[in-house]
């Protein structure tokens, strides 16, 4: 894992107790994480692709791209694609 990616598995690690308890890093892929996770709340496994902090402060428009992603995505119902629950803000994460 590369350290930028690992710095931001580690913060989300410690960020994500509120609806979300990271279980393991799946894949990281350029400035975004995807890891596991057990959604406290709804009981059920899921995963959450987490925007680095660092590449908002490099690209503003990379957040509307990553929301404009999640939009289309959660348009979308078919057996072969993850359904896309929630998209949004965490302290200083994007998911």
């Amino acid at each position: 894992m590369r350290g930028g990616c690992r710095e931001v598995v580690s913060a989300v690690h410690e960020a994500g107790g509120l609806l979300h308890r990271l279980t393991h890093h799946l894949v990281e892929e350029g400035e975004l994480v995807v890891v596991a996770a057990h959604h406290t709340d709804l009981h059920r496994r899921c995963a959450l692709k987490v925007l680095s902090p660092r590449a908002v402060a490099h690209d503003v428009d990379y957040v509307t791209r990553f929301y404009n992603e999640g939009r289309a995505a959660a348009a979308l119902m078919h057996p072969n694609i993850i359904t896309t629950h929630a998209i949004g803000r965490d302290q200083r994460f994007h998911f």
